[in-house]
């Protein structure tokens, strides 16, 4: 017995509940000892919580045991503590009693490895009859198929097959409390068994850290149809406790419009990060299917040689109303990051006078690189809006064969100002307008 005692001590060492108290639990589980030499994990369960353990300190001592005896540890739908054969013909070591007599009905019950979909053992009471798929549990771990309608006999202890779902549903908040406890790479093989919708609910339990090394630990696929079951509010802190490349092949994997909220939610430096490490061909709908404001912030957070593929890769339209958003000199280095060929079309489709700002914000060379591409007509009222000085900058830069269609297109008035600030550069630009254009401008440009 002591050595029996000595063997559940070393295994349970790790737990510091246990090993803060050593003297009280190795009393504790000799008072254990069943008739036949055996300990009752049942009874030890009971008088370890009467020395003051919680019955978690406790399911996370057993957790400690049999994570060496090459089972896992689950939790039914009563409470009770069942273990999971990690390969089929797992046997316990003999010094541990696993069997249920009827003087115990808390011991804990042997899970059987599955061939299909994972089952659990939910003990049946005495009397109950079977059903179709209840096994009689040997004292060796062994089971026994026995036939559908038997009364379980007081003898025998009898378990019914269940999925793991079943057991798992309804007790989010429980299941969430062992798993929290769990290596991350258990808690994920778990939860990858059951439907994303059951899946949410333990996850919305957890602590968002808790959760993050869980999600972490399955699949991309697997984690997103989860996270797409949660509030937004509620799974935006796990991808934030994730690493960005983690949480990014996770919004990846779930649908645009259903991964937008969950990143909106997010802080938007977190977001930032997440939207950086996806590729902009699978960023930009996201960012798309964000209000125009948040997706702005997470724009403008960052760096802009990062945002600029994603802006590149969205509609116009929708690029252009998150650039509107942007503080102007943001957005300037977000447009300027883009190839003027990718820059123009978002621009174009700017109002001029949230355009101009971005234009003016931008380096002189670049600026009259977008306004090149652009048609005369959509670059003049986008000049116009301009300050002068600014205006005439960029047009200085132009190609004198680019620039002066534009200014053709604006009234000799609006246009006088620029040509004065272009200074030399405008000679040339003046040669390629009509003779009778480019003389009244340079009367209203003299003035």
């Amino acid at each position: 017995s002591q050595v029996q005692i000595g063997q559940m001590l070393r295994l349970l060492e790790q737990t510091p509940a246990v090993k803060s108290r050593e003297a009280d639990v190795r009393q504790a589980l000799l008072s254990a000892i069943g008739p036949d030499g055996r300990i009752d994990l049942g009874e030890a369960s009971r008088i370890l919580v009467s020395q003051g353990l919680t019955s978690f300190q406790v399911q996370a001592a057993l957790a400690e045991i049999f994570g060496r005896t090459g089972f896992d540890v689950i939790v039914a739908k009563d409470g009770t503590l069942q273990l999971s054969a990690r390969t089929p013909g797992a046997q316990l070591p003999p010094w541990i009693n696993a069997v249920a007599p009827p003087r115990v009905p808390t011991s804990l019950p042997v899970i059987a490895p599955a061939p299909g979909p994972i089952e659990v053992l939910r003990p049946l009471a005495v009397g109950t009859p079977t059903p179709v798929n209840a096994f009689v549990l040997g004292s060796g771990g062994e089971l026994t198929p026995i036939a559908a309608g038997t009364p379980v006999p007081a003898d025998a202890f009898v378990s019914e097959a269940v999925s793991v779902e079943d057991v798992v549903q309804g007790n989010p908040a429980e299941i969430a409390e062992v798993l929290s406890d769990a290596a991350p790479a258990d808690a994920a093989k778990l939860l990858d068994a059951v439907a994303p919708k059951v899946a949410a609910e333990v996850f919305e339990e957890m602590a968002p850290e808790k959760a993050a090394d869980v999600a972490e630990s399955m699949e991309a696929e697997a984690a997103a149809p989860i996270v797409d079951e949660m509030a937004p509010e509620v799974a935006a802190p796990v991808l934030a406790e994730m690493s960005p490349e983690a949480a990014a092949d996770v919004v990846e994997a779930m649908p645009a419009e259903e991964a937008a909220p969950v990143v909106d939610a997010m802080p938007v430096s977190a977001a930032a990060e997440v939207v950086e490490a996806m590729s902009p061909e699978a960023a930009a709908p996201v960012v798309e299917a964000m209000p125009a404001p948040a997706a702005a912030e997470v724009i403008d957070a960052m760096a802009p040689v990062a945002a600029a593929p994603v802006v590149a890769e969205m509609p116009a339209p929708a690029a252009a109303e998150v650039v509107a958003e942007m503080p102007a000199p943001a957005g300037a280095e977000v447009v300027d990051a883009m190839p003027a060929v990718d820059a123009a079309p978002v621009v174009a489709v700017m109002a001029p006078a949230d355009a101009a700002p971005v234009i003016e914000a931008m380096p002189a060379a670049d600026a009259a690189e977008v306004l090149e591409v652009l048609e005369p007509d959509v670059a003049a009222p986008i000049v116009d809006a301009m300050d002068p000085a600014a205006a005439g900058e960029a047009m200085a830069e132009m190609d004198p064969a680019a620039a002066a269609p534009v200014i053709a297109e604006l009234p000799i008035v609006e246009a006088a100002p620029i040509i004065a600030e272009m200074g030399a550069a405008a000679d040339p630009v003046l040669k390629e307008l009509p003779p009778a254009v480019a003389a009244a401008l340079k009367e209203a440009a003299a003035v």
